[in-house]
């Protein structure tokens, strides 16, 4: 995870301006890993993984929680910020925190949501509630999942899809950020997808596995070398959420101007 930081550091000297906004990157990423946390965990104490204690720290937080999975949750989603705003840069289409030459993706979103305003607050208010409730919807379901499939149910496939489908009406239904609509956003998805598999497969390698999943609860699909096809789905979920997160921190108060100061 160190060398993931170092790695993307450049980025940001670059011209990313992710870690000198400070506020906006808590909002993003805190509560994404907060969330995750719970759910590894769960996972943890389902015994739908566990890890290995040859190549951990041994420090656990509560749940049996190793607190390098904790490190994982903060550094993704901050390295997939920082690739979003370098994108963004390459492609010359702003950011959603500062207003963007007319015609730009940045100026049309903010327009967007100007017009949003002025046909009333209402469902702006709406909004956060519809978020939390999508959320917690999902945290239900995947409560329930734990609780009540039977032996054999390839439970963390299947919460990791569900993960997927909760991040993307939460966009749709909800967040209404406009990022599906960004080129910076799949192109940044693809360069996290192409660093995960490196990362991951050595991280599940069946010689001498970090992660070690129960059989029992997924569906033992694995590609490419060792790596299990729902953690792509999982890592999906987790930085698509933080990456919407940092969208919408970006425009409470006045468009992001005090979380960017």
């Amino acid at each position: 995870m160190g060398l993931c930081v170092l790695g993307t550091l450049p980025l940001e000297v670059a011209g990313a301006r992710v870690w000198r906004r400070p506020a906006r990157l808590a909002l993003a990423v805190l509560p994404v890993a907060v969330l995750f946390s719970c759910w590894d965990a769960l996972s943890i104490h389902e015994g739908w993984w566990t890890y290995s204690p040859r190549y951990t720290t041994g420090v656990d937080l509560p749940g049996h929680l190793p607190i390098e999975e904790v490190v994982f949750f903060l550094v993704i989603p901050l390295c997939a910020l920082l690739t979003l705003e370098s994108v963004r840069r390459m492609l010359g289409d702003g950011d959603t925190g500062r207003s963007g030459p007319a015609g730009s993706e940045a100026a049309e979103r903010d327009r967007g949501l100007a017009g949003a305003a002025n046909r009333g607050q209402v469902v702006g208010s709406l909004r956060p509630g519809l978020a939390a409730a999508l959320l917690g919807a999902g945290v239900a379901a995947e409560l329930a999942l734990a609780t009540l499939a039977p032996r054999g149910f390839p439970v963390y496939t299947v919460s990791s899809a569900a993960g997927v489908v909760v991040v993307v009406v939460l966009e749709v239904g909800a967040a209404h950020s406009g990022l599906f609509r960004q080129r910076a956003y799949w192109i940044s998805i693809a360069i996290v997808i192409a660093f995960q598999i490196p990362v991951d497969g050595w991280l599940t390698k069946l010689s001498a596995p970090i992660v070690l999943y129960s059989p029992a609860h997924f569906l033992g699909l694995r590609f490419p070398w060792d790596i299990p096809l729902a953690d792509f789905a999982y890592g999906f979920a987790l930085v698509t959420l933080a990456l919407l997160g940092w969208e919408r921190a970006g425009r409470v108060r006045g468009h992001g101007d005090k979380l960017e100061a």
